[in-house]
Order: C-alpha cells, then sequence, then structure tokens
C-alpha cells in the first residue's frame, strides 16, 4: 500500500475507531458476558447478554455501513483501504466478535442464534459474530447499500 493508500486506511481506520468508541459501554456489557460464558458452566447466556450482544453486533454493521458509504461510495476511496482498516478493527480492537468460536456457541445456546435469524440483517450480523466475511462479500453487501442510496 502506498502512501496515499495507507493515509485513506488511517482516516478510514480512525473513522471506525471514533464510531466504535461511541458504544464502548455496549462493548463492555458484550465482552462480560462473553467471558462469562466461556468460564462458566451454564453454556447460556441471559437475556439480557443476548440482547447486548446482538446490539454490538449491529453497532458494529452501522458502522461498518455507515464508514463504507461516506470513505467508498461518497469520497471514491478503493475498498482495499476499507478492507484494512477493518481487518485491523475486528482482528486488533476488540475481543468479542468477529470470532470462529461464536459457530460452538451458537450450538451451545441456540436461542441466541434463533434471535439473530429474526433481526434485520441476519446473515450479516451472523458474519459479524462469526467473523466469516472476504473483501468481495464485504464490497457486495456494502455496495449494495451504495445502489439503495442513489
Amino acid at each position: 500500500m502506498g502512501k496515499a493508500g495507507g493515509r485513506a486506511m488511517q482516516n478510514i481506520l480512525n473513522y471506525m475507531i471514533q464510531q466504535y468508541s461511541e458504544v464502548i459501554d455496549l462493548y463492555t456489557k458484550a465482552r462480560a458476558a462473553k467471558i462469562k460464558f466461556w468460564h462458566d458452566t451454564d453454556d447460556r447466556f441471559t437475556d439480557d447478554e443476548r440482547d447486548s450482544l446482538i446490539m454490538l453486533a449491529s453497532a458494529f454493521s452501522a458502522i461498518l455501513r455507515r464508514t463504507y458509504r461516506l470513505f467508498v461510495t461518497e469520497q471514491g476511496l478503493e475498498p482495499t483501504a476499507f478492507w484494512d482498516a477493518y481487518i485491523r478493527l475486528a482482528v486488533f480492537r476488540q475481543n468479542v466478535l468477529f470470532s470462529e468460536d461464536w459457530k460452538k456457541v451458537f450450538k451451545l445456546d441456540e436461542e441466541l442464534h434463533r434471535l439473530i435469524k429474526k433481526t434485520s440483517n441476519p446473515e450479516f450480523i451472523e458474519k459479524i459474530f462469526t467473523g466469516d466475511i472476504s473483501l468481495k462479500w464485504l464490497t457486495k453487501e456494502l455496495g449494495c447499500l451504495g445502489d439503495a442510496i442513489r
């Protein structure tokens, strides 16, 4: 990535981090629920914990959609700069979502998975939990948003 691409990625990442900081209380609740789940023998979340987890995934969905719209659709930056920023946020800046561990959790707490299926975009929300997202899939998913806005 050249200097211009690196600056674009950093600007995108800074925006994502600023947006992410606005949901830090929700993140803290969701992280506590995940930690409790793995260290408790109950293997189930409470209703409030499920709500916090789904709200956090929905918040991340909104952050990704808003960021893509602002930087790729409106400003014309490369989707790869968005992708690099997304990876840095998802992998290095948080410890709740974007993890294959959720596939196991969905089998242990089927109610959480059932509630995800009731969200407005269950495929995207589930992928935010599991991290099963590719650049091609994400740009297609978020690119559809740009088409709807125009």
